[in-house]
């Protein structure tokens, strides 16, 4: 076989010098050469073991793939031949040991070289190498092995894969001392983590990073992890601290004369003022990193910047020109298989059939990101495709897929942006000593005053939206129930859903409209008003009006949530309104809960009538008791029993139930007759005890609305 391909090389270049017309060598001449001088030096050779260093030599300096593959296999042949003849632990099986770990890593070079790589493979054959350096127990083989293990995890997107191989492999690197390879573990653990929104932990080990290269004076290196810095501070929306970091970075990379890595930051810089909305500063800048790419061939380069260029575009308003360069870069990105990429050119295109007024096809693209950035685990694509989708679907008219996309938008976007990461991120940022020139928080003392008026226009604006959005969703939804009264039977929960929410609409109705028609008048009164008194005075009312508009929405949100349907949450709401409730009172107000509450499943409605009942006591304490201290007591036993006791007047029990109870009272009859339980009462002239029995076991009654 081998003569064989000798042959069949020495026949090609014959016939290639002898045709002057064809234009390129597959195979450099040289090559023969190199061929004919490696076949005398495996014949000469004295000992198997020199003949694979030869090989593996050969391997190393050549480069041509095909030849490449074809000497690893036959290095991998006597490999093989001399470890099954030599003894296990011997030296010399030792040193076979030791090629075959190469012959590993040449596989998995060659298959990573492939355009586009065949990472799957690669990934088995580097499986494989460390699996042998740990036979070897050679540290540093283990080292490299869990590195490209970690490298092509990171690129297949397995993100807590990538994580573990690169923590083992920055184990053994602190171990050697090899800096520049533990500063290269730091920056790309900050990348795994900076993938997965993860800010705070992506920052600790970029400073990490930061500092290593610092002692080693590497200003690529330097350059790399301000840039990387740059980044987490962007994702966090701290842009001018990102800009702070990315002119840092420029001026390392312009000192290490590293051009790839001037037109990274132009590109960086290029989507900063996409965020300050300087549309056409970004379009010059991404067009400068657009050019290095091309002039340098770098495709991977050119997609990022044609992506970019387009959200530039499409930000100024030119929607068409957007939607032609994110299609140049989806053909790149498809290309070079970079899902990452791809999920982004989706985005990118479902919002510019948006904003051409192409709903239904915006929809399918946002679909295709949502899809791909979930499989990827990107969590701030997610966050930006529930919120596209919650448009498109109120573009189609689809309400109520549009509110749910908006929930989940919302819920991703607190997560990535809570108070805990913004605490870790800050701590982070303080330890490192490059960060004492950061600014965190500007004061704007000398505006206050202008701004006070904008800040309540916003607030009552705030509210009116809230305000609108619920009764167009409770509207919608309202049309939407009439529209499948056939279903009834089959739909009986979703039937008594909508019963519940049209209640809860005549709610907010009745409760909020007067509240938001006040704030809304005094809103439009106070900016025509120029006396700052009375300025005050509206605002006054305003935050009145406010709270109680705010007590009756966080009423209706938490009967909403289904997350609260349960015993617990009842109760803890109980205790949390009744507090709120008696604060504004002279009445003191206790409710002490039992350590160990039964998880028991409550439905929403037996859950508000049980909150109502309670309710109405203690606003019965409030208008007619005359009491100074009041209590709540609650007890399990097979039933729940709320026992509520003031040391107010009292009043004359058997005449008022004989007379027919009063409002109040008959109110709360009605409630827990609902819930099928029932209410006592105990007075005196020196206080009132009212107990409420409630059953535990809703076994049968509809647990959702």
């Amino acid at each position: 076989m081998k003569i064989q391909i000798i042959q069949q090389l020495k026949m090609k270049y014959t016939a290639r010098l002898k045709c002057v017309v064809i234009l390129f060598l597959l195979v450099p001449i040289f090559t023969f050469s190199q061929v004919s001088q490696l076949e005398t030096q495996l014949k000469t050779a004295a000992h198997d073991s020199i003949r694979c260093e030869i090989l593996n030599d050969f391997i190393q300096e050549s480069d041509d793939n095909t030849i490449q593959l074809y000497y690893n296999q036959q290095l991998e042949k006597l490999v093989q031949k001399n470890l099954n003849q030599t003894k296990v632990g011997s030296p010399e099986h030792k040193k076979f040991l030791f090629y075959k770990a190469e012959i590993l890593l040449n596989y998995a070079d060659y298959y990573q070289s492939l355009s586009p790589p065949n990472d799957s493979i690669t990934l088995l054959y580097n499986k494989k190498y460390l699996a042998v350096q740990k036979q070897l127990n050679n540290e540093k083989g283990i080292a490299d092995g869990y590195l490209n293990m970690a490298a092509t995890h990171h690129y297949l997107n397995n993100f807590e894969e990538a994580l573990y191989n690169y923590k083992q492999a920055l184990k053994f690197f602190k171990k050697f001392k090899d800096r520049k390879s533990e500063a290269r573990c730091l920056n790309n653990i900050g990348l795994v983590y900076e993938s997965q929104g993860k800010y705070p932990e992506a920052l600790k080990y970029y400073y990490n990073s930061l500092s290593v290269k610092e002692k080693l004076k590497d200003k690529k290196g330097i350059a790399n992890a301000y840039s990387n810095i740059a980044t987490v501070f962007w994702q966090q929306e701290k842009l001018d601290d990102a800009l702070i970091k990315y002119k840092t970075a420029l001026n390392y990379f312009k000192e290490a004369n590293d051009t790839l890595g001037i037109a990274d930051v132009h590109t960086n810089i290029g989507i900063l003022y996409i965020d300050q909305k300087k549309y056409q500063s970004a379009i010059e800048y991404h067009t400068k990193a657009l050019q290095i790419y091309e002039k340098e061939q770098n495709l991977s380069g050119m997609g990022t910047a044609y992506g970019n260029l387009a959200s530039a575009y499409l930000y100024q308003g030119n929607a068409k020109k957007a939607k032609e360069i994110y299609l140049k870069a989806l053909t790149i990105r498809e290309k070079l298989g970079n899902k990452k990429g791809i999920a982004y050119s989706y985005l990118g295109l479902g919002m510019s059939e948006l904003q051409l007024k192409n709903p239904t096809a915006s929809k399918k693209y946002l679909q295709q990101t949502l899809a791909l950035s979930k499989k990827l685990g990107v969590r701030t694509l997610i966050k930006s495709s529930y919120n596209n989708l919650a448009k498109a679907d109120s573009a189609l008219f689809n309400y109520k897929e549009a509110y749910e996309h908006y929930k989940l938008f919302i819920s991703y976007r607190d997560s990535i942006n809570n108070e805990e990461n913004e605490k870790k991120s800050l701590q982070t940022v303080m330890q490192h000593e490059y960060e004492k020139k950061a600014t965190l928080l500007k004061q704007q003392n000398e505006k206050e005053k202008a701004q006070q008026k904008s800040r309540y226009i916003i607030l009552i604006s705030s509210l009116l939206f809230v305000a609108t959005f619920s009764l167009i969703w409770f509207l919608f939804y309202k049309k939407k129930q009439a529209s499948q009264k056939i279903l009834r039977e089959t739909f009986l929960k979703l039937e008594i859903a909508e019963q519940e929410r049209r209640r809860i609409s005549a709610d907010l109705h009745d409760d909020l409209g007067a509240g938001i028609s006040t704030i809304s008048l005094l809103g439009n009164r106070i900016k025509s008003q120029d006396d700052i008194e009375k300025i005050k005075a509206d605002a006054d009312t305003i935050i009145k009006s406010t709270k109680k508009v705010s007590e009756k929405l966080t009423e209706v949100i938490w009967e909403l949530n289904a997350e609260h349907n349960n015993l617990e949450n009842l109760l803890l709401f109980i205790q949390k309104q009744g507090n709120i409730l008696f604060k504004e009172t002279p009445i003191s107000f206790s409710m002490l809960l039992p350590i160990d509450i039964p998880k028991v499943s409550i439905p929403s409605h037996n859950r508000k009538q049980m909150y109502l009942s309670v309710k109405e006591c203690f606003h019965n304490v409030i208008k007619h008791a005359e009491a100074t201290k009041v209590s709540c007591n609650v007890t399990f036993d097979k039933e729940l029993k709320i026992s509520i006791k003031d040391d107010g007047k009292g009043f004359n029990v058997v005449e008022n139930l004989k007379n027919g109870f009063g409002e109040g009272i008959n109110n709360l009859k009605y409630r827990l007759d609902g819930v099928k339980g029932k209410v006592t009462f105990e007075s005196s002239d020196i206080g009132t005890t009212v107990i409420l029995q409630v059953p535990l076991n809703f076994e049968n009654q509809n647990e959702k609305l």
